[in-house]
């Protein structure tokens, strides 16, 4: 059987680690019974590698002994550590595929719901399985989550740089406190995102993905900055960093080359993508 997942920007600015978009580059990965456990191309412990971790633990979640597992990842446009949610992609692989193979019988949500917990960040596991643009929650241990309508006027491209930005530490740049007018600047723009994506509206994104809780302490560890936060100000263009990056998602209504300088090519690939994307099975969405 084969599982695509597709990339995911989380955050999308003010949305810290609450609403999520996916994107269409994608992972692709079959699994077949085997004998033995093997994993196809890779020469590390099967322990340490994430699609098998999460295979393994699904069913240990199951209380069942795991089913023997040939791993090949057949395709695989997500970079690591770019901030587009690739172990998301592994992880929710690893757990469609024990259910699926296993006859372990969980529910679509629940498949989430145990991914979720196992990578953390629901904002890149849901938009990633449900597509689209999807908000999140955790109550109690439990997930809920709403997802929204993207007009299809707007355009996205990522900017995602050759060199590679330690994720630890862009997280831990984001300082452990923050001030009440910070936090109250983000909750008064995120809850107009879900209207200016569902009508397109640019301007309004513009000035609303203007984030105060992280992206200011990103920034610095971004290439080129500086020149990016200078296209920031342009009335055509919406930027955030996405996830904890180190890649950039533009928003337009028109393709962006003509606003790129030479420099920020030099350092960045330039990859335009389609929301809506989700997680697929066997080649037929599940």
């Amino acid at each position: 059987m084969k599982i695509s997942v597709p990339a995911t920007s989380a955050n999308l600015g003010i949305g810290f680690d609450a609403i999520g978009l996916s994107l269409s580059l994608y992972n692709t990965f079959s699994f077949t019974k085997s004998r033995n456990d093997h994993i196809v191309s890779y020469s590390g412990e099967l322990d340490d590698h994430l699609v098998y971790q999460a295979y393994k633990a699904f069913f240990t979640y199951h209380r069942r002994p795991h089913l023997p597992i040939t791993i090949e990842v057949e395709q695989q446009e997500i970079p690591i550590s770019r901030g587009l949610g690739s172990s998301a992609a592994c992880i929710l692989a690893g757990v469609f595929a024990a259910n699926t193979l296993g006859h372990l019988n969980a529910s679509f949500d629940e498949c989430v719901a145990f991914s979720a917990s196992l990578e953390g960040h629901p904002d890149n596991i849901y938009p990633a399985a449900y597509g689209g643009l999807v908000a999140t929650y955790q109550d109690n241990d439990i997930y809920y989550h709403q997802s929204f309508p993207v007009h299809s006027s707007l355009q996205f491209t990522l900017l995602i740089p050759d060199q590679h930005t330690s994720t630890s530490d862009l997280r831990n740049a984001i300082p452990t406190t923050i001030k009440h007018q910070d936090a109250v600047h983000n909750v008064a723009r995120v809850l107009h995102l879900p209207s200016a994506f569902k009508t397109g509206n640019l301007q309004t994104l513009r000035r609303i993905l203007n984030d105060k809780l992280h992206e200011p302490y990103r920034y610095p560890f971004i290439p080129k900055s500086n020149e990016i936060l200078t296209l920031k100000r342009h009335k055509e263009l919406a930027i955030v960093i996405s996830g904890s990056g180190s890649s950039l998602l533009f928003i337009s209504k028109k393709p962006i080359d003509a606003y790129l300088t030479d420099s920020i090519k030099s350092v960045y690939r330039v990859v335009p993508v389609q929301p809506e994307a989700k997680l697929t099975m066997d080649k037929k969405t599940i």
